[in-house]
């Protein structure tokens, strides 16, 4: 898992951090309740039985996800630098 982190780590860059860590937490709470409408859940039926999870839907949803545990990370620091300033 460790390394999971890392490597995502390893790929944010300095232009995306600061403009991922921009805004407030309610404007990032936001942000991440319409990508995964939109984007994540768009697909999964609101009611029934639950969803079968294909190949197809881990590839569409992956990279993006991915990118929400990136800005999670960047924002978390930013918070926490801040806080202890």
């Amino acid at each position: 898992m460790a390394e999971y982190g890392d490597a995502l780590n390893s790929r944010v860059t300095e232009k995306q951090a600061k403009a991922w860590a921009k805004g407030t937490p309610q404007e990032w709470a936001v942000e991440s309740w319409r990508i995964a409408r939109e984007v994540v859940y768009r697909d999964i039926p609101a009611g029934g039985d639950p969803p079968v999870i294909t190949e197809e839907y881990i590839a569409r949803a992956q990279p993006v996800v991915d990118e929400q545990i990136q800005k999670a990370g960047v924002r978390l620091a930013a918070v926490l630098n801040l806080a202890f300033q």
